[in-house]
């Protein structure tokens, strides 16, 4: 991690990283969460891991979930490389995972992700094509 073009903290991961994504904490704090290869999120703080969550297959993209669904700001929504979607509450001490979306039709891997609220009720649909 990097403050003011400064080098503040490092972590070694203990398998490859596809995606990474910083949730913000309390006031200045960020803990990032790395995606690996090994169907772990790795969330940090600093240069501390404070635990992994499993997560059904590899994670090949992470961004938050849309904060206006009201659903918080701490919230991850993953897609996999086997075309799973999933939505996780990351905090600090344990994450708890919301639900998951399974690729029933074997559509392939998720290799991008984003949320809006296209109807502005609130209420979250998945769309793929």
């Amino acid at each position: 991690m990097y403050e003011n073009c400064q080098d503040t903290n490092f972590y070694l991961s203990c398998d490859k990283i596809n995606d990474m994504i910083g949730i913000p904490g309390d006031g200045r704090e960020i803990f990032p969460v790395l995606g690996c290869q090994d169907r772990v999120l790795r969330v940090l703080s600093g240069s501390e891991l404070l635990y992994e969550a499993e997560v059904p297959g590899t994670p090949e993209t992470l961004a938050l979930f849309d904060v206006m669904s009201g659903f918080g700001h701490n919230n991850l929504i993953y897609g996999t490389k086997d075309g799973i979607v999933g939505l996780c509450t990351v905090n600090k001490d344990n994450p708890c995972h919301r639900w998951e979306i399974a690729n029933t039709n074997n559509l392939g891997g998720i290799t991008a992700i984003d949320t809006y609220d296209l109807n502005g009720d609130g209420i979250f649909r998945a769309y793929h094509w």
